[in-house]
């Protein structure tokens, strides 16, 4: 287990999807579009489960680590047609219950299956962005039976790599954040997120964060901290890794053009790398899962499922149905 420094822990902020901050409220109701529950994980500890509704097999959705599930409900309902889909919002985010402690992966994987227990899931498949492929290798490699299979969204790495680690250290800086007339109105916030970053997070995630307000600081920081090392050779299950793949500077960084001439050029140098990190976390999960299938979505962005989300669906709906024949 390692430890970020803030430089580090900032880009972590901004690749699995921080988003807080007070934000012109939006004029939208989604009433009726899910039914929400809360289910006991622990002691004091309740979560927030959606059900966009469905019948059949269960996917169960778990977001990255600035968003609740709520950010999945403009793509997860393009799946009830064949499967009931449910999903989860994280301990110490949105309306889940805020607990000092229980923020390592262990833990917050032991939470995604007492919801699966309470809930009577038979095992489902999980698909998880981000930061939740935590949980997702900890189950999948210590309770594989529990699951049908895993989808990763951009969410397929080893967060403990001394390698990946040092990138993110030297992440170009410099990315234009709103200013008070962007954070103004909501759908001025969504226009600059369109222009700076490639996509925009549905008014209903950012809805929870005015409902009730940001988590506390150290609640990422201690999921940063609490990261493991996957433990691919023990997956069993069918896997899908979908990989955001950068082909040029102005794909890994939307706000490219936008950027100082010192920080395109520290851009111009980096993103080379990055692409060929990506390509190694790639090519072990390759390697490494029996069962695996790892594709790369050229030029998509981390929130591939917002930005690219014909091309995520199409993807993960070729999984799926290899996964249901298999059943």
């Amino acid at each position: 287990m390692r430890t970020l420094s803030p430089a580090a822990f900032g880009l972590m902020a901004l690749l699995c999807g921080f988003e807080f901050g007070s934000i012109g409220r939006a004029q939208v109701s989604h009433d009726g579009l899910h039914q929400s529950q809360f289910v006991s994980v622990d002691r004091d500890v309740r979560l927030e489960v959606l059900d966009w509704g469905g019948h059949g097999q269960t996917l169960v959705f778990l977001a990255g680590l600035g968003n609740t599930a709520h950010v999945f409900d403009e793509f997860a309902p393009r799946f009830v047609n064949k499967f009931r889909v449910v999903g989860i919002t994280r301990r110490g985010f949105g309306a889940s219950s805020r607990p000092a402690t229980g923020f390592g992966a262990q833990r917050l994987a032991e939470d995604v299956m007492a919801v699966m227990d309470t809930l009577h899931l038979d095992r489902p498949v999980l698909v998880g962005h981000s930061i939740a492929g935590e949980e997702l290798s900890y189950i999948a490699a210590r309770d594989g039976n529990r699951i049908a299979g895993l989808v990763y969204l951009d969410a397929a790495y080893d967060r403990t790599g001394a390698e990946i680690i040092a990138l993110w250290k030297e992440w170009p800086q410099g990315a234009p954040e709103p200013t008070a007339s962007e954070r103004a109105s909501r759908s001025a916030y969504q226009a600059f997120s369109r222009r700076t970053r490639g996509y925009q997070l549905p008014d209903f995630d950012l809805d929870q964060y005015d409902k009730f307000g940001d988590p506390p600081g150290d609640v990422p920081r201690n999921i940063m901290a609490g990261v493991l090392a996957p433990d691919y050779r023990r997956i069993e299950a069918p896997t899908l890794a979908l990989y955001a793949f950068p082909r040029s500077a102005k794909e890994l960084f939307q706000a490219y053009t936008l950027l100082a001439p010192d920080a395109r050029r520290h851009a111009d140098a980096f993103w080379p790398r990055w692409q060929r990190q990506v390509q190694r976390e790639r090519e072990r999960f390759e390697r490494e899962v029996r069962r695996g299938t790892a594709i790369s979505l050229n030029g998509a962005t981390h929130y591939m499922f917002l930005s690219d989300a014909e091309q995520t669906a199409s993807q993960m709906w070729r999984f799926l149905n290899g996964v249901n024949a298999q059943r």
